[in-house]
């Protein structure tokens, strides 16, 4: 059976080094000598066709042809977008060329439904080619992928209106589909298709889940006659009425918020009000705490403190007025207090106003009293080597990486937040980046965290946390700054490698403890003496 293209396009470029027939001797420079041989000195790079064609066979001369060509094609039910990449280069001094070939693929089935989605590489061998392939698998999202590869295939070879081109190679990719549907993504017009054809049951917000779709949903998919609603609450294990009338009109899936809310207070509170249940479902914030803290929570409070706390809770989801980490912190703070041993403390906040900020920062005090002690963190040179003072905008920024009790005793005084208490927590590296002068007050509290891949010698660190003073959010002045911190910081990381540091405790009692750091086997960084403070938890900095 024969392809019927509806659409081609080849896209090319050329790229051409002349070099000079000597070397300049003796030459040292790693650009220009490899350890054993000199390398070409270049005269001029040309990127014509002509001159590719002229010095193809010129020794003197690197060549590369580079050829992307896009292709949609039909094959009785199944219609494909193709991206064929190939290069086709000689090095100069060599009489031989090497030719690459690679293609990317999104396949559909007509008839059945069904998507493909892959890559061949290398496929100019016959035997020694590699072959990636899936099927219904986040279809959605793998169409977008495929278009930002398509869109970059499109740039490189500098064409006008690259965005344009790309848009209308996906419309008529995508009309030939579904036939034209409109006032849908590409992605969600794609999916949509998958659902009709599957005849899986769905509501007008059914974009939301795309990427439900796998093995275990689809079992229970038929146990709920194809109905995707109830089956996603099927698989979250969450039921009611209201609930289900939400589902088929919230604008986000956040059920996380839900879960946690659920076992916090129970699904009475919870589905009483449809207001609420789309709240929480639409927060764009995750709130996410420990099943021990859960579990503790409904231990220690009694009735009055659980129904305040019910109506933070409500406020976080409808208001805002405070996110995710600092409602997890509270939480954490009344647990640590309870597990002391202090019968005075009681939870009254009920929403994110001055009165909660204060008992969180009541909280944040008794808490290091109990914990009292003297720390101090002993970082490698290195790291202080890293964060240098510079210059933005005609301002400087002086970078300072806290390391004892008292540093960050006085950031989280002049700052008015917690950070005092987070000076325990391993993977935690505080910053305070202070404007004008070392003294400024007039910084932010940054917090990057470090964590690595499992049996790799891979490190990953981002910066987690940015608050101004009062734990606001920095203005957009900040932005580049911080962008130069950023840089800076991942020196730390720099070639794979990452320095472990110490932590040195003297208690109250005159006892001094010591601990080095490593990483377990979740790529966490843990104190090696996990006595030396045993109530870390994720914390914020409100």
């Amino acid at each position: 059976m024969s392809d019927n293209v509806l659409f081609k396009r080849i896209l090319q470029k050329f790229w051409v080094r002349q070099n000079r027939d000597h070397s300049t001797l003796p030459c040292k420079a790693k650009d220009h000598y490899d350890g054993v041989h000199p390398f070409f000195d270049s005269i001029q790079v040309l990127s014509s066709e002509e001159a590719f064609l002229t010095h193809l066979k010129d020794l003197l001369c690197d060549v590369t042809q580079y050829t992307s060509t896009i292709v949609i094609e039909e094959k009785g039910d199944k219609i494909s977008l193709k991206i064929f990449f190939k290069t086709f280069s000689r090095k100069a001094g060599k009489k031989y060329f090497i030719l690459k070939k690679n293609m990317r693929f999104f396949t559909v089935n007509l008839e059945k439904g069904n998507f493909y989605f892959g890559e061949l590489l290398n496929y100019q061998n016959k035997r020694k080619f590699v072959k990636k392939i899936r099927s219904n698998c986040y279809i959605n999202e793998s169409f977008n992928t495929f278009r930002v590869v398509l869109q970059n295939s499109i740039s490189e070879f500098s064409v006008n209106n690259c965005g344009e081109l790309t848009n209308e190679i996906c419309r008529l990719f995508v009309d030939k589909v579904d036939g034209g549907v409109g006032n849908l993504t590409f992605g969600n017009r794609l999916f949509k298709f998958y659902l009709d054809k599957k005849n899986i049951k769905y509501p007008n917000n059914f974009h939301l889940y795309s990427n439900l779709i796998n093995g275990d949903f689809r079992k229970i998919l038929k146990k709920t006659d194809n109905r995707i609603v109830e089956s996603f609450m099927k698989h979250n294990k969450i039921q009611g009425k209201k609930l289900k009338k939400v589902l088929h009109t919230v604008e986000n899936l956040n059920v996380t918020n839900y879960i946690n809310g659920l076992k916090l207070f129970g699904a009475d509170w919870l589905n009483q009000q449809e207001y609420l249940i789309r709240h929480i479902f639409n927060n764009k914030i995750e709130f996410n705490i420990e099943e021990g803290v859960l579990n503790d929570f409904n231990l220690f409070s009694s009735l009055k403190e659980k129904r305040r706390a019910f109506l933070l809770y409500k406020s976080f989801n409808e208001d805002n007025e405070i996110d995710g980490w600092t409602l997890r912190d509270h939480f954490n703070f009344y647990i640590q207090l309870k597990r002391y041993g202090d019968t005075e403390v009681e939870w009254k906040s009920i929403d994110g106003s001055y009165s909660f900020r204060q008992e969180h920062l009541d909280w944040s005090d008794k808490l290091s009293f109990y914990k009292k002690g003297d720390y101090q963190r002993i970082y490698s040179q290195h790291f202080f080597e890293s964060i240098k003072e510079f210059e933005y905008n005609n301002i400087n920024y002086f970078p300072k990486l806290l390391t004892n009790s008292s540093e960050y005793n006085l950031e989280s005084s002049i700052q008015s937040n917690c950070v005092r208490g987070y000076i325990g927590y391993p993977s935690a590296l505080i910053i305070s980046l202070k404007k004008n002068s070392e003294n400024s007050e007039d910084r932010l509290t940054v917090e990057y965290r470090v964590s690595k891949a499992p049996n790799l010698p891979l490190y990953n660190l981002k910066r987690v946390q940015t608050r101004a003073k009062f734990n606001s959010e920095p203005s957009e002045t900040w932005l580049k700054p911080l962008e130069i911190l950023d840089s800076m910081v991942q020196l730390w990381v720099k070639n794979n490698k990452f320095e472990t540091y110490k932590l040195k405790k003297k208690c109250a009692n005159g006892v001094e403890l010591e601990s080095d750091t490593h990483f377990d086997e979740n790529g966490l960084l843990v104190w090696s003496y996990r006595a030396i403070d045993n109530e870390s938890y994720y914390l914020n900095f409100p």
